[in-house]
């Protein structure tokens, strides 16, 4: 059915804005324990009375919408007396949530993307869901998923969403480029408890080829967005904000020590391109990590475990590209990745509580998780689906020994109400330190000054 959308722009503000009273008036004042549908978790509704109308909204982007559609389908099929209505919405999700809800058409439940999450929450626009998932914990098996993807779900520990889909960083390498040169893997060394951030500037440095027809680097990808580069910054023992979320920490010497560390791999190390290097490649159109790799212009890249879909590396593997991935490695704290998860939520005005939880519940079971592994539109968030024989045969041998690991190693991204806003400032002070403009002691220092006014109660 087709849908007709508002046009209301001056709704968003960045960051997830504040919204106008008319949005406001449509989530009904109900969130966080309030109202009917907290009401409804807590009389505990028979799994047999439950019925309703229900929407359910998520990104109009392939696999996304094949995947989510075809858990509709079966979730229709389990709950005949359950109408959902499938909602793939295109363009702008997130001007598209804010337009639904000022309308009073919000769905019931809805993909939220993780930097907005925290203003939806804050915006009491989602429905508390604990005690749902404490009256119906053995249906719901949260103890499957991994601790830092449902910490993603939760604020101030609260559970307020349920996985959706996403990933988290880890390392990819050119098998066929390795052994060519006879270097060990990061995944042999990995197995061997040898992958530590010395081992990886060693076998970058030795992958470098220069004179050629083109040249080689040895890594790349490491600052191309914030939840990799904090990958590293949490190796070194490093943080974003402090325990109370009220000042970013990215000035203590922990997290200046491994973002300089990262800057002299192009800066000092030359495994990395460098400013001018980049603006070559940019010209040749291999600025971006995933096109460098696919090109087999460099070894290894940090990135997100759905890049092999996503990023186009499948694809370059049926072009003859050998690759496999493991874990980043260790730095002085450890080995770590980072949930770059987007929840699922249910919508604090839904008139239908016990039917959006009901699809919630499906839509983050272990088939569901599967479906989602299987078509590369997400990372196991479920330890059952990680260690799944149909889902690992599908990977690259390293791989599939490294993802269950890795979801181990995962911990939630730190967040704030104003994302949107403190995104920016990253992403331009990272570009400052990777260009060679700023130290990392610099950046950090501005990062603390500009972001800390945008820190407000999480």
């Amino acid at each position: 059915m087709a849908k007709r959308y508002l046009t209301r722009r001056r709704l968003v503000a960045a960051g997830g804005g504040a919204m106008t009273g008319a949005a406001l008036a449509a989530c009904g004042g109900a969130g966080q324990g309030s109202g009917p549908a907290a009401q409804g978790a807590q009389g505990g509704a028979a799994p047999g009375a439950v019925s309703g109308k229900i929407k359910m909204a998520y990104r109009l982007r392939s696999p996304h919408t094949e995947v989510y559609g075809g858990i509709g389908d079966d979730f229709r099929q389990k709950n005949p007396s359950i109408q959902l209505e499938n909602e793939p919405v295109p363009g702008d999700f997130k001007l598209k949530v804010i337009e639904l809800f000022a309308s009073g058409t919000e769905p019931d439940t809805f993909w939220a993307e993780v930097g907005l999450f925290p203003g939806y929450v804050a915006k009491k626009m989602v429905l508390n869901l604990d005690p749902f998932a404490k009256r119906d914990a053995k249906a719901v098996e949260l103890d499957d998923v991994y601790q830092g993807v449902l910490d993603q779900a939760r604020s101030k520990g609260v559970l307020y969403g349920v996985p959706g889909d996403g990933g988290g960083p880890l390392l990819f390498w050119n098998a066929g480029m390795l052994e060519r040169e006879g270097l060990p893997s990061p995944g042999q060394l990995n197995e061997a408890g040898q992958w530590t951030a010395d081992r990886f500037l060693d076998l970058a440095k030795k992958a470098v080829k220069r004179g050629g027809q083109a040249d080689v680097w040895g890594a790349e990808g490491h600052f191309a967005a914030y939840p990799i580069w904090l990958g590293w910054v949490y190796g070194w023992g490093g943080d974003v904000f402090n325990k109370e979320g009220t000042g970013i920490v990215l000035d203590q010497a922990a997290t200046t020590d491994a973002l300089q560390w990262l800057q002299d791999l192009s800066m000092r190390h030359g495994v990395s391109p460098n400013a001018t290097e980049v603006e070559a490649l940019t010209a040749a159109k291999l600025a971006d990590r995933r096109e460098l790799f696919a090109a087999e212009r460099t070894a290894m890249i940090s990135d997100y475990t759905t890049a092999q879909g996503a990023g186009g590396i499948i694809e370059a593997a049926k072009r003859g590209l050998r690759w496999d991935a493991t874990l980043l490695p260790a730095g002085k704290a450890g080995q770590f990745s980072v949930a770059q998860f987007h929840p699922f939520v249910a919508s604090s005005s839904s008139k239908a509580p016990e039917a959006a939880w009901r699809l919630l519940v499906h839509q983050s079971a272990p088939d569901a998780t599967l479906r989602k592994s299987l078509a590369g539109s997400s990372q196991p968030y479920r330890k059952s689906t990680a260690t799944a024989p149909e889902y690992v045969k599908t990977l690259p041998p390293y791989f599939g020994k490294s993802i269950d690991k890795l979801g181990r190693a995962t911990k939630a991204l730190p967040q704030t109400v104003e994302q949107d806003k403190l995104n920016a400032i990253l992403d331009e002070e990272i570009a400052a330190l990777r260009a060679g403009k700023k130290s990392a002691v610099d950046a950090a220092k501005s990062i603390k000054q500009r972001g800390d006014p945008l820190l407000v109660a999480r």
